[in-house]
C-alpha cells in the first residue's frame, strides 16, 4: 500500500522569493513549501496515520493532507529528494523512531522525503533554471518540476 502524506505551516502564506535563491528576482513571484512524506507499507493503514500524526506532524502549527495537494494555484512546482544512496538524516530519524516502535501496526517497505516549492506569479523559463540551479545539489539530489496547465 502507498500513503502520501503533506505537510505545511498552518500560518505561512506565500513570501518573496529573495531568501531562497541567492540573488533577487521579479518580486512578483513568491513561494511556499511543504514537506512530502511518501511511505510504502504493508498492514494497517490506521497504524501508519497514528505514526505520522505523534510522530511527524504538529498540529497546533502545521496543516496536513494524506493522497492529495495541500497548496494550491501555484504557477510552477518544483519537488527535491535526495538521491538513493545520499545521506538523509531525517528519513534515518524517521525510521529511527519507526524501529523503535514494532507494535506500530504496519511494516514500512519504503519511505521517500521530498521538499515542495510552490511558486506563484510570472515563472519565466529564466526563472526556472535560476530556482533548479539555487535549489537542487545535482551531486546528492533528484528534482521533478511541474507548470501549472
Amino acid at each position: 500500500m502507498r500513503v502520501v502524506y503533506e505537510i505545511g505551516g498552518k500560518y505561512e502564506r506565500p513570501e518573496p522569493c529573495d531568501g531562497l535563491v541567492n540573488s533577487s528576482i521579479d518580486p512578483r513571484v513568491t513561494y511556499q513549501r511543504s514537506r512530502i512524506y511518501d511511505f510504502t507499507f504493508d498492514g494497517d493503514p490506521a497504524g501508519l496515520e497514528t505514526f505520522v500524526r505523534h510522530c511527524l506532524y504538529d498540529e497546533i502549527g502545521q496543516v496536513l493532507a494524506q493522497d492529495a495537494p495541500l497548496l494550491k494555484g501555484q504557477s510552477l512546482t518544483l519537488e527535491v529528494g535526495m538521491k538513493p544512496g545520499a545521506l538523509d538524516l531525517e528519513k534515518e530519524a524517521i525510521l529511527a523512531v519507526y524501529r523503535e516502535r514494532p507494535d506500530a501496526g504496519f511494516a514500512l517497505t519504503r519511505l521517500r522525503l521530498r521538499q515542495r516549492y510552490c511558486f506563484y506569479g510570472p515563472v519565466t523559463e529564466a526563472i526556472e533554471r535560476r530556482l533548479v540551479r539555487d535549489l537542487v545539489n545535482p551531486a546528492i539530489q533528484t528534482h521533478t518540476m511541474e507548470r501549472a496547465a
